[in-house]
């Protein structure tokens, strides 16, 4: 684990005990993403593990997760609340536990179940014309494509599956993912999960006083996977308590709120996040539109 010393540089200690899965799932493992330009931790991430990746675009995934498990931690796990790879280390979990690839595991056993036809790792040739081009801002005003869809590098089959950010989707069969946790588990007369374990899944499972590392880490906390409202007072957009879900690097957003009953999806696809209030703008329209 890396350690403050001083308040002006690091030290390595060990870390008292090692991350559980439960803390994968509410990123307070102690892993981080490398976004942070201000932070030693990152500056290691950046240069050890999306280094390394970038030098071989094709790695697997227990490559992927050898070279982040040469890397210290953030902070004693449980302690903190820190946006990262978690989710890339749980599909190397599903991995070993099942005994299955990551993403056979994902195609058997979610995907083709909920009747996700056009979500996978990877977009095949036939399907290729409707892959969505991403946009950002153009010097001088405007808009311009940083990845367009014929060069995207979602045409190709990844060397390793990310469960963090991997998988190419639609609004249909993210909707369709949406409504089974809306209905507690099940969607079309089948039962995915529990009733009683989606309910477990959108409480906040963060530790007492611990908030999410954005600015409005007061209103929010985390579950299972997503983010947890927890005081609708304290966010700048409107909700109901209990809404729970997560957004994207390209200004994407999901979220469904059992109290309204309503599955939310906007897919934007302009980078980078937080640069327009897109995602607000989208919340008080619906919340508006409620009777």
């Amino acid at each position: 684990m890396l350690r403050s010393r001083n308040g002006c540089d690091f030290e390595l200690v060990p870390a008292r005990r090692e991350p559980i899965v439960h803390e994968l799932f509410t990123h307070t493992a102690g892993f981080s993403y490398g976004s942070d330009e201000k932070s030693a931790i990152d500056d290691l991430y950046r240069r050890e593990l999306w280094g390394a990746i970038e030098r071989d675009p094709r790695p697997a995934l227990d490559e992927v997760m050898a070279a982040l498990a040469a890397l210290p931690l953030a902070f004693e796990p449980g302690t903190a609340f820190r946006y990262g790879v978690s989710v890339d280390v749980l599909g190397y979990v599903v991995q070993a536990a099942s005994g299955l690839p990551f993403e056979a595991f994902v195609k058997e056993r979610i995907l083709d179940p909920l009747g996700m036809v056009d979500t996978s790792f990877s977009v095949p040739a036939e399907k290729a014309e409707r892959l969505a081009a991403v946009y950002g801002p153009k010097e001088g005003g405007g808009i311009r494509a940083v990845e367009s869809s014929a060069g995207s590098r979602y045409l190709r089959s990844p060397g390793w599956p990310s469960g963090g950010g991997g998988l190419v989707s639609t609004l249909g069969d993210y909707y369709r993912f949406g409504q089974m946790l809306l209905n507690k588990g099940s969607l079309d007369g089948i039962r995915f999960l529990g009733r009683k374990t989606v309910e477990w899944m959108l409480m906040n499972h963060l530790p007492e006083g611990l908030r999410q590392d954005w600015e409005e880490r007061r209103a929010y906390g985390f579950g299972l996977g997503g983010s947890v409202l927890l005081d609708p007072g304290l966010s700048s957009r409107p909700g109901s308590a209990g809404r729970f879900g997560w957004g994207g690097a390209a200004n994407t957003e999901w979220w469904i709120d059992p109290a309204e009953d309503i599955n939310c999806i906007l897919m934007t696809q302009y980078m980078p996040a937080f640069t327009l209030p897109l995602v607000e703008d989208f919340a008080q329209t619906v919340y508006q539109a409620l009777e």
